[in-house]
């Protein structure tokens, strides 16, 4: 499984991690290799490594593992990408 490492801040961190906020939306950096592993991800997802999203509230270090569940691109905002997450992972 490949692991993508995310940072998101309080309360945003804990409404994530409770799956009470299942997904976390990230502005698109074409020259950062995570979102290049998502692109391939959302062009073959059945034959791409399961992904799992490492979320780290910097404040704290605190970390979470969720399952990737599935991408979509923000409607209004071409260049903003929906990340849903699934179950947690045990780390």
């Amino acid at each position: 499984m490949i692991t993508l490492p995310f940072k998101t801040v309080s309360p945003l961190f804990e409404m994530e991690k409770s799956g009470e906020k299942p997904f976390t939306v990230r502005k698109i950096d074409y020259l950062d290799s995570r979102f290049a592993i998502l692109k391939r991800y959302m062009d073959q997802p059945t034959r791409t490594e399961p992904i799992a999203i490492a979320i780290t509230n910097p404040a704290t270090g605190e970390t979470f593992i969720r399952r990737l569940r599935t991408l979509e691109y923000l409607r209004l905002s071409p260049g903003w990408l929906i990340i849903y997450l699934g179950e947690l992972v045990k780390s």
